[in-house]
């Protein structure tokens, strides 16, 4: 889900509440059954109202998409030729630059998002790594080894590679 679903998901989420809470009002017997009835008999035919009500269902539409949709592409087209269609799951890609990054001395913990652009991918990985090691070499290195075995292997460019350490431990087993 982008951050934009994310926002309007929690605008859509704080709507719901204030409007729950006032059914609940209501239920309870806070808001008389007369005030609630004039306020509604007020609100037919609005178009605002009608509006509203559009946009609230485009937006219900919207999140439904988002929360079920498959989340970007399953697998990542390497070749078309004449002989056919060569493809990679997007899954061993992700496998493949994890354990490429974990060949790089000191590096432990690996854990990688792709993102297929038209020509080239995006790398975006969260690690750890030993204290006796120097961060910025090491992100050098990872960076190299991933773009290499990348271009090597799957034969595909890789145009950014993000790291980002959450870790600086010796037990290569902490999260």
């Amino acid at each position: 889900m982008r951050i934009a679903d994310r926002i309007v998901l929690a605008f859509y989420t704080l709507f719901l509440a204030v409007v729950s809470l006032m059914l609940i009002c209501f239920a309870v017997g806070l808001f008389p059954f007369e005030l609630v009835l004039n306020q509604l008999t007020m609100l037919h035919g609005r178009w605002e109202l009608t509006a509203a009500a559009v946009l609230l269902f485009l937006i219900s539409i919207r999140l439904l998409i988002a929360g079920v949709g498959g989340g970007g592409p399953k697998d990542l087209i390497v070749r078309i030729s004449d002989g056919g269609t060569v493809r990679i799951s997007m899954s061993a890609v992700r496998k493949f630059v994890e354990k490429s990054a974990a060949q790089v001395r000191g590096v432990h913990n690996v854990k990688a998002r792709i993102a297929a652009g038209n020509d080239d991918l995006h790398i975006k990985m969260t690690a750890g790594v030993l204290p006796e090691m120097n961060v910025p070499e090491t992100s050098r290195l990872i960076r190299e080894k991933v773009k290499n075995s990348v271009r090597e292997t799957i034969g595909r460019e890789v145009s950014e590679v993000d790291i980002f350490f959450n870790t600086i431990s010796y037990d290569a087993k902490e999260k």
